[in-house]
């Protein structure tokens, strides 16, 4: 009876190593495996940011020698200009960034924040509203 006990402990005692060592590599091989995936991702969007720079660049196409550059009207860039900064307050007020001294939590980085937002806002804007209204004027 006392031999079956030894035995019983024995193999009980080598199933726990094997599960201990098994163990120790999938904990191992768990930061491998997310570094490669990382990497593995960071792959992909850089190639992706490549391939988008490349078909920007193909699309990209020198006018014919007889094209004029047609100018857009004079009031686009102020509209352009009022509607980004209601946007932008809009934002600002939707989610309460403190941008007046008077508010908890103000800081300058705010106003940082609020300026790269109305220059982005009005540089996308002018450039669609600028396609429209070609698009409109020679469809006239």
């Amino acid at each position: 009876m006392r031999a079956l006990t030894k035995i019983k402990h024995k193999a009980l005692a080598g199933i726990e190593t094997v599960a201990n060592v098994a163990g120790l590599f999938v904990s191992v091989s768990g930061a491998t495996v997310a570094a490669v995936f990382g990497k593995l991702v960071i792959g992909l969007v850089l190639a992706a940011v490549a391939v988008g720079f490349v078909l920007r660049l193909k699309g990209r196409r020198e006018a014919p020698l007889g094209a004029t550059r047609q100018t857009p009207p004079a009031w686009v860039r102020p509209v352009v200009a009022v509607l980004s900064a209601l946007e932008v307050g809009a934002l600002v007020e939707t989610t309460n960034l403190p941008v007046r001294f008077s508010q908890e939590g103000f800081a300058y980085s705010h106003w940082f924040i609020v300026g790269l937002l109305l220059a982005a806002l009005y540089l996308l804007q002018v450039g669609a509203v600028v396609r429209a209204v070609a698009k409109r004027q020679s469809a006239s």
